[in-house]
């Protein structure tokens, strides 16, 4: 109660607090002055804002400031951290920006942004997407209202917006004071304007969280050259022990039935890519094969699951037929895998379209 006294009796005051509202003097040249706009930032636990200053230069470089527009807002009931709220207080200061350059009809040869928040200008100069949603959105509008450039640094001795967030009494705005007239440092050069400190450590704690996800996958290049090899199970064996990193020496090498299924499926994938490398390339992107191809008469279709191609056809509707014997791997005839195959079919005397190698049936197509 009061502090709301307090506010009443200064009401009276309002009639002595004078502003011009021509920005520049009379006997300033409009075709020869300069002009910039100064946009101060600043925000408190309470309230954030911004505050806008119209620097006028002549051509005797004498400098003459003036009040433009100040906007605020009350800080969220929800408590935020300072970096958020001085985030906040820039944003303010992008859209009074980009207000301003609407309505002024006066040309501005410069825009200058002031915070006095080191954190917020190191998040104004990183990519919005290595920030948790609330810093990274904003981010993203300020840079889409100014340019990164346009940021400078400020100390809070000489933020006029400071003033903002901590409130004035009627009495002293009806005096020159900064919110007036702006910083003393306007009317100095450029040169002698305030400089950003040294770098500071970033603050992690506004940046997303990153996770690896890894994948290991084995490439058709790990299989040995095949053929220094005269049977399939020596080819299979020599395959394991590359995965392995065995030596040749340490013995034979037992597979398991998994493992013998992987292997297979293996050396049938970089045979297939060896063989018919614009249709395994086609096939795989869901292409058209090349009309010249001789896998045409096969239907071949592209089976994702094993990364290999195998005959197409009707019988892919049929029912109670094992996939391998509807749609059975293509295979060129002329590819030492599909010699080893065969010698190794013939070796048990199994003549059948369906063969098998003590793993899950797996059959061919070779033409």
């Amino acid at each position: 109660m009061d502090r709301w006294r307090a506010w009443e009796n200064e009401l009276p005051n309002l009639s002595v607090i004078k502003l011009n509202r021509c920005y520049t003097p009379p006997d300033v040249n409009p075709e020869t002055a300069s002009r910039q706009l100064h946009i101060f930032c600043d925000a408190s636990g309470r309230i954030y804002g911004a505050v806008a200053y119209l620097r006028t230069e002549d051509e005797t470089h004498i400098v003459h400031t003036s009040f433009v527009m100040a906007r605020s807002r009350v800080a969220p009931k929800k408590q935020l951290s300072m970096p958020r709220l001085e985030l906040s207080a820039a944003l303010a200061g992008a859209q009074l920006s980009s207000l301003l350059q609407q309505e002024l009809t006066l040309p501005l040869e410069d825009i200058v942004l002031w915070s006095d928040s080191t954190t917020v200008l190191t998040w104004l100069k990183s990519e919005s997407c290595r920030y948790k949603v609330f810093v990274g959105t904003r981010v993203a509008q300020i840079r889409t209202l100014t340019d990164v450039d346009q940021w400078r640094y400020v100390d809070t001795k000489n933020n006029a917006a400071d003033d903002l967030t901590r409130g004035k009494s009627l009495l002293s705005l009806s005096q020159p004071c900064r919110w007036r007239d702006g910083p003393p440092f306007l009317y100095a050069s450029p040169d002698l304007w305030p400089a950003f400190p040294p770098a500071l450590a970033e603050d992690s704690s506004e940046l997303k969280k990153s996770s690896f996800c890894g994948i290991v996958t084995v490439e058709l290049a790990d299989i040995p050259d095949l053929g220094k090899y005269k049977s399939m199970e020596a080819s299979m064996e020599a395959s394991k022990q590359l995965c392995d990193g065995a030596a040749k020496d340490d013995g034979p090498v037992e597979l398991t039935a998994d493992q013998r299924a992987e292997i297979e499926l293996h050396l049938f994938q970089r045979a297939q890519k060896s063989s018919f490398p614009e249709e395994w390339g086609a096939l795989k992107d869901g292409k058209e094969l090349p009309r010249g191809s001789r896998l045409l008469q096969l239907s071949p279709e592209w089976d994702a699951d094993d990364q290999v191609i195998r005959v197409g056809g009707r019988l892919r509707h049929a029912e109670g037929i094992p996939l391998f014997t509807k749609h059975p791997i293509v295979l060129d005839p002329a590819h030492h895998v599909t010699k080893l195959l065969i010698h190794a079919l013939w070796s048990r005397k199994i003549l059948d379209s369906a063969w098998s190698t003590g793993c899950p049936q797996t059959s061919a197509s070779m033409f």
